[in-house]
């Protein structure tokens, strides 16, 4: 699976006049369940010379609480530009800095997040700026699912953050109200940050 992957970069960067934001965004819609290939994907998305990003994925199994919100935390980053420190810090897992940003920088946030299956409630993920509120706009930047029976829910999202600067962070926040607690898997559960302006 790794092979196609980075034929499929090496493609399209010779049809992209742009700084490979086509090239991530066509990769990060596919559904990655193993650290080898998610390794290799990170590696080809270096390959293209993107603008600033930090590739991310949950480190360990997460017991997500009943009816809360509730902030995940990652393991160091698989890929990134420039420093580590600029996106991420071992003392604080939770939060993903904005690496490379300046005054009215945009980010985009991309990746998805594995429930386990329960077809009680629903399942849900936002972004969480440092302001310690919800980013932007709660409605805009929140997403819903109905749990499923049989299979595990995945949540699929993309979030756009405008106006971020230097030294501020946010959280990826999950939600589930099955009446107990549910988990919310490792190497399926990742997201990519990317500075498109």
């Amino acid at each position: 699976m790794a092979e196609p992957f980075v034929k499929k970069i090496a493609d399209l960067t010779d049809i992209n006049s742009g700084p490979g934001l086509y090239a991530i965004d066509n990769l990060i819609v596919q559904s990655i369940d193993d650290a080898a290939t998610y390794k290799t994907t990170v590696e080809a998305i270096n390959l293209v010379g993107a603008q600033p990003f930090c590739a991310i994925q949950l480190g360990v199994e997460a017991s997500i609480p009943d009816a809360t919100w509730t902030s995940l935390e990652f393991i160091e980053p698989v890929g990134y530009s420039g420093a580590l420190s600029d996106w991420w810090d071992a003392s604080n897992p939770e939060r993903v800095i904005f690496g490379g940003a300046s005054g009215g920088a945009v980010f985009e946030v991309t990746g998805q997040v594995k429930f386990e299956s329960d077809a009680t409630g629903t399942r849900g993920v936002r972004i969480k700026q440092s302001n310690g509120t919800p980013a932007v706009d709660d409605s805009y930047l929140t997403t819903y699912l109905d749990g499923q029976a049989n299979n595990s829910t995945f949540i699929v999202f993309n979030f756009i953050i405008p106006e971020a600067t230097p030294s501020n962070y946010f959280e990826l926040e999950v939600y589930q109200d099955t009446g107990g607690v549910l988990p919310v898997f490792e190497l399926s559960t990742y997201m990519l940050v990317k500075r498109i302006k």
